[in-house]
């Protein structure tokens, strides 16, 4: 195995990715997460996968200079993934623990798709108005959730809201890479949704 030496530009990704986070809370109105809801309901799994258990592979929370903005958790069938997770359905559901604008999750999403270099500038723009049509404000205690299947894309609901759907595959490739991507902004929360199954592929 080859050993991988840092680039010179990742010290500026991460960089860029903090100072995006400063804008997004900039424009966030800022709540206290102990206004957060109870835990959320697992139902719009049930429906979507009827005859499929999707279960717990990670959960982490994202926090800015100690603020909590949002818990992450990602669930596969069984709670196991394969080598490419993109070869099995998964769902990612984020908790906010702020309230932020529509317009300021979509901005962020493009800005970490950018800084993996996903997406031609055309993709961008297109996707970028797709997710304006679909993602909503959320208050703290809100939940987004995106679910992936092959071949279908990818669904966003609003706790148990259809919200829509985007039918690319490079779409949803470089959204669930934001998180799941080695190169992501945010390590830690990476390892915390693919705790040991990321070890376990590769053993």
């Amino acid at each position: 195995m080859s050993e991988h030496f840092p680039s010179r530009a990742q010290p500026r990704r991460k960089f860029l990715g903090r100072w995006a986070f400063i804008t997004l809370c900039g424009f966030a109105v800022l709540t206290s997460p102990s206004s957060l809801s109870a835990a959320p309901s697992d139902s719009i799994l049930q429906q979507v996968f009827a005859s499929e258990r999707l279960e717990l592979v990670g959960r982490g929370t994202l926090r800015l200079w100690g603020l909590k903005v949002y818990e992450a958790e990602l669930r596969a069938p069984d709670g196991k993934r394969s080598l490419d997770l993109f070869q099995q359905p998964f769902a990612m559901r984020i908790i906010y623990a702020r309230d932020l604008r529509g317009r300021v999750i979509v901005d962020r999403t493009i800005t970490e798709m950018k800084a993996l270099g996903r997406g031609t500038p055309a993709q961008l723009k297109m996707w970028e108005r797709e997710m304006l049509s679909l993602f909503p404000d959320v208050a703290a205690g809100d939940e987004l959730t995106g679910i992936y299947r092959p071949g279908r894309g990818t669904e966003f609901f609003s706790r148990n809201r259809a919200l829509g759907q985007i039918d690319d595959p490079e779409f949803s490739r470089a959204f669930f890479n934001i998180w799941l991507d080695p190169a992501t902004t945010e390590p830690h929360l990476r390892r915390a949704l693919l705790g040991t199954y990321e070890a376990r592929s590769d053993s």
